[in-house]
């Protein structure tokens, strides 16, 4: 379920108002488990906002969360790699 806020908090970056999307959509988001997104939130290694007993994700910090995680893969073989 997607949640528009409207008036609890500032603008975004892009001057559109954020949009807070449940843990479930932010799962489908990311790929990772439910359970494991508590414990990124717990450790504070995510973005988001609790409302209540409730966790929100602003959907647009996701895809930026998750492009900061990007690791690109090396072209080197694991044997290259003991070679050096």
């Amino acid at each position: 379920m997607i949640f528009s806020v409207v008036g609890a908090q500032p603008k975004g970056r892009d001057g559109k108002e954020p949009v807070l999307v449940r843990i479930s959509v932010a799962s489908s988001i990311t790929g990772y488990s439910v359970n494991y997104l508590y414990y990124l939130a717990s450790t504070g290694a995510i973005p988001c906002v609790k409302r209540g007993r409730t966790l929100r994700f602003d959907a647009d910090d996701l895809k930026r969360w998750m492009q900061q995680q990007y690791v690109p893969a090396s072209n080197r073989l694991p044997d290259e790699k003991e070679k050096r």
